[in-house]
C-alpha cells in the first residue's frame, strides 16, 4: 500500500460541502484555507459563482438522485509533496486536474489544494456536482467506490513522483485519526443547516 492517500465521500448538501472547502475556517489559525482554487469543467468563479453552476446542474439531475455532491480528498506525504516546496501546490492542482479527466470524465470539479492540517501535509479537496454534464447522469458504480478512486489517484501519482512506502504504522494511525476528524469537521458543518431529527452524530476518535 502506498501513502498518497485518498477517500471518497458524498452528501445531500451540496451546498454546504462547497461552502466548507471554499471559505470554512483553516484547520490551525493564522493560515489560509486555500493555497489554490481551481476547476474542470466550470466556468472561473468570478464570471458566475461555482454554487450557482452547481446548482443548474442540479436542476437537470433526476428526482431519483439524492446525491448533489461527491467529494474526493488525496492526501500526500511528505517526501512526495513537500510542504515548504512552493511548487507541490501546482502539482497537487495539476494531479487534481487529471484525476478528474480520466476517471470522471463529463464531471466538472472544483478543486482546492490545502496544506493545513495534520502535519501541513498537501492535499486536496476535489467537489462534483453528482451530475454529468452531458447526459446528466450521477456517478456510475465504479466511480463511487473507493477502488476506482485510488487506481486513477495512484495511477496519475506515478507521473509526478515516486509513491511513497514508508512508515505504514505510524501513518495509519494519523490518517484513520486524520480522516476521522476531518469527517467530523464536514458533518458539523452540514449538522448547522439541518432540523434536529435529520442531525448526524460525529465518529468518535
Amino acid at each position: 500500500s502506498i501513502m498518497a492517500y485518498s477517500r471518497i465521500t458524498h452528501t445531500r448538501n451540496g451546498a454546504a460541502a462547497l461552502k466548507y472547502a471554499l471559505s470554512g475556517g483553516a484547520h490551525f489559525a493564522g493560515k489560509e484555507r486555500n493555497l489554490l482554487v481551481g476547476s474542470v469543467g466550470f466556468l472561473p468563479d468570478g464570471s458566475v459563482s461555482y454554487l450557482k453552476q452547481c446548482e443548474r446542474l442540479w436542476g437537470k439531475a433526476s428526482s431519483r438522485n439524492i446525491t448533489q455532491m461527491r467529494r474526493i480528498i488525496v492526501s500526500f506525504s511528505e517526501n512526495e509533496l513537500p510542504p515548504d516546496d512552493a511548487n507541490s501546490a501546482n502539482k497537487a492542482m495539476e494531479i487534481g486536474m487529471k484525476i478528474a479527466k480520466n476517471g470522471f470524465l463529463g464531471f466538472p470539479f472544483v478543486i482546492a489544494v490545502q496544506n493545513d492540517g495534520a502535519g501541513g501535509k498537501v492535499h486536496i479537496h476535489m467537489l462534483s456536482p453528482n451530475v454529468n454534464s452531458v447526459d446528466f447522469k450521477g456517478f456510475n458504480d465504479d466511480q463511487t467506490k473507493h477502488w476506482y478512486v485510488r487506481r486513477h489517484v495512484d495511477n496519475v501519482c506515478k507521473e509526478y513522483f515516486r509513491l511513497d512506502e514508508g512508515q505504514h504504522a505510524k501513518d495509519k494511525i494519523t490518517q484513520s485519526e486524520r480522516r476521522k476528524r476531518e469527517e467530523n469537521e464536514e458533518i458539523q458543518n452540514e449538522n448547522k443547516h439541518l432540523p434536529l431529527s435529520e442531525k448526524k452524530s460525529v465518529n468518535y476518535i
